[in-house]
């Protein structure tokens, strides 16, 4: 008997050592992956936090410079209107994402529950888009300067407005909730706009968090379009501002690296403090 015990915690551990060695490799990969990725952004961190007289480009790299200092954050925010230019990068995400979520939730609410003539083939339509490439950077200032929406921030807005792909995932989200809650609704008396904003958009919030995250990050990082649109230094959202930031304060790679370190810290914090709602979203959006 004891045997047989033996032989069987033999085989086992036999075909337990190729799961072992795969988990190890595994780590070992992420681990320098990480490293690639993770190495430039406590650098940029490290660089930021340095006197005049020290050298970021140190081989090997210092990444606990010493002594620390927060004058080139000082310095940042105190010159060439970085404070605002990081307030008008905030305003224009937000408000941009919070109206860009409520267009395509409209839209795509009707998709899911309602009946309407050519449904079909106007939900076709727009499916069509996906394939189509987008106009360009041309084409889009013609037609906002047609409406003169240039040089302002509504034109930033108005291009983001709606996404057939959100449409899309956020109809597939209603959908997965079936249409029994609506009937139900319906039979208590509740109208279209009550049950879309009370029910349904709590019950795919995930979803909706989701795309929010991933709007409020592509709104905060737009460089081209605002450098296309804008004029006006007032107007400037961040990215655009700091290229210009670097151009003025070329030489000082510490305040550079304090301004880079300013721009980028909202979206890391919102992404880290929020991942498990983006995951969850996501991974529910793709199932629907």
């Amino acid at each position: 008997m004891s045997l047989s015990k033996a032989a069987n915690t033999s085989r086992r551990s036999r075909k337990s050592r190729p799961k072992i060695a795969g988990a190890v490799l595994t780590y070992i990969v992420l681990t320098v992956l990480s490293v690639f990725f993770i190495g430039p952004l406590l650098w940029l961190l490290s660089t930021s936090l340095m006197t005049d007289t020290q050298n970021p480009f140190s081989i090997p790299p210092t990444f606990i410079p010493h002594p620390m200092t927060l004058n080139n954050y000082v310095f940042a925010l105190t010159h060439d209107a970085m404070a605002r230019d990081l307030l008008n990068s905030l305003i224009v995400a937000v408000v941009g994402v919070a109206a860009s979520l409520f267009i395509n939730l409209l839209t795509a609410y009707p998709f899911a529950f309602l009946q309407f003539p050519y449904k079909k083939s106007i939900f076709l339509m727009m499916a069509i888009t996906f394939v189509v490439p987008a106009g360009g950077l041309i084409p889009t200032f013609v037609m906002l300067s047609d409406m003169h929406l240039t040089n302002s921030w509504f034109g930033l807005w108005f291009i983001g407005l709606f996404s057939p792909f959100t449409m899309f995932l956020f109809r597939q989200a209603f959908l997965t909730l079936g249409k029994t809650i609506h009937e139900a609704g319906m039979i208590d008396g509740a109208s279209e706009m009550r049950m879309f904003i009370k029910i349904f958009i709590p019950l795919i919030a995930p979803t909706v968090a989701t795309f929010g995250i991933i709007g409020f990050l592509g709104s905060w990082d737009s460089y081209m379009m605002p450098f296309v649109l804008l004029n006006s230094s007032s107007l400037f959202t961040a990215p655009l501002a700091l290229s210009f930031f670097q151009s003025s304060f070329g030489a000082s790679f510490q305040v550079i690296a304090a301004a880079e370190v300013l721009v980028a810290a909202p979206i890391v914090i919102i992404f880290l403090s929020l991942q498990r709602y983006y995951v969850n979203g996501l991974a529910g959006a793709i199932k629907a």
